[in-house]
């Protein structure tokens, strides 16, 4: 992992060069009509396997996210939040949010 993974947007961490196998993550978030919309998305480079599942299951997760969401009459923020992290654990990895802890 590279020491920029988990750093939160007001870290606002240096630049640094794209090397081979590793894992980018693109999160733009542009503000439409005075709300801030997220769009992102999970490249990884090169064929190191391991990346490569990290980045299909981040994939996969995303679009059983989207799909539980849309069968939901209301929702709050922490019951999606948590479905995110419960998520996270059901594909074997740890969530690294700076939110957990409030929970």
């Amino acid at each position: 992992m590279g020491k920029n993974t988990l750093c939160i947007y007001p870290e606002n961490p240096p630049d640094e060069i794209i090397k081979d196998d590793d894992i980018v993550i693109l999160d733009f978030g542009p503000v439409v009509h005075g709300y801030e919309a997220g769009l992102g998305r999970t490249y990884a480079i090169g064929k190191n396997t391991g990346k490569l599942k990290i980045k299909n299951d981040v994939e996969k997760a995303w679009y059983e996210t989207q799909h539980w969401c849309s069968k939901q009459a209301s929702l709050k923020s922490t019951d999606l939040f948590q479905y995110v992290v419960d998520k996270a654990i059901e594909y074997g990895y740890t969530y690294g949010g700076e939110l957990r802890d409030i929970l």
